[in-house]
């Protein structure tokens, strides 16, 4: 279950080590909820480490409501996170719906704040369409992130991370996984 309180944890106060979350949902109407989606820790106060998060939230209506908060690896990170990475998307499934992300408030595919460190980690999920607002790795960062990457023709904007090319996102990706 997808939920605010974050599918493995509210807030981490200890070590996560290689933990992966997945799941999906597919609708078919308006997908509406109330509050934040988090699809792994909401909020990191100490380390995650070789983790992941690997969700999709697929509809072919109107994802809505303004207030809502959606992050694909953690909300507000205030710790240390490295080598971990996020899959997540949020899938238009009809072309003809321009308006699929509706009145959504704050997306992000990595974090939606980063006080912390961020260290060799990245996004390689979808948001659709790529002309959102919201920053695609970490929506506000003042904290420091380091070799993190997204995959750049996907989705074309960010903060904090580098852009790579479907190639080169490949080639990062398979060092990643000898690690």
């Amino acid at each position: 279950k997808v939920s605010e309180e974050g599918m493995l944890l509210k807030v981490n106060e200890g070590n996560i080590i290689n933990c992966v979350t997945y799941g999906h949902t597919f609708d078919s109407e308006t997908l509406i909820f109330t509050g934040e989606i988090v699809t792994f820790v909401k909020t990191n106060n100490a380390n995650i480490v070789q983790s992941g998060s690997i969700v999709m939230f697929a509809g072919d209506d109107t994802f809505e409501n303004s207030s809502n908060i959606v992050s694909g690896f953690v909300n507000t990170n205030n710790g240390f996170i490295k080598d971990c990475y996020s899959l997540t998307s949020l899938i238009n499934t009809d072309a003809e719906n321009t308006s699929f992300f509706g009145s959504v408030g704050t997306v992000a595919g990595f974090a939606i704040a980063n006080t912390g460190v961020i260290e060799t980690s990245y996004y390689a999920g979808s948001l659709t369409p790529a002309n959102l607002s919201s920053g695609v790795f970490v929506n506000n960062n003042t904290g420091t992130i380091r070799n993190c990457y997204y995959d750049g023709e996907a989705t074309p904007i960010s903060t904090g991370a580098d852009a790579l090319t479907n190639e080169s996102m490949k080639a990062k990706t398979d060092d990643f996984k000898g690690k």
